[in-house]
């Protein structure tokens, strides 16, 4: 299982194709940090995907720190900005 962990404080909408991509795979646990404003403006509801809503002064470091009882057994990738799936693989 490879855990991937994404801290989101800005430019929301750029993560949402790889995000949707990520969720429909049965080898990665998904776990999503948002802040509440972004949440309200992009609709990060993935299947298979946990996310968690954060106030907007929330940094992404308190976001990660946050997030790890999410994790399951497995290798962790976190991804601080905006990906691609090329970038993933």
């Amino acid at each position: 299982m490879i855990n991937v962990i994404v801290p989101i404080t800005n430019n929301a909408e750029k993560y949402v194709e790889s995000l949707s991509q990520l969720s429909l795979r049965s080898d990665v646990n998904l776990v999503i940090g948002i802040t509440e404003s972004l949440n309200k403006a992009v609709n990060l509801n993935f299947p298979n995907a946990k996310t968690k809503v954060f106030d907007d002064k929330s940094k992404k470091e308190e976001i990660l720190n946050s997030l790890q009882y999410l994790l399951e057994d497995g290798k962790t990738l976190i991804c601080r900005r905006p990906f691609s799936m090329k970038e993933y693989k």
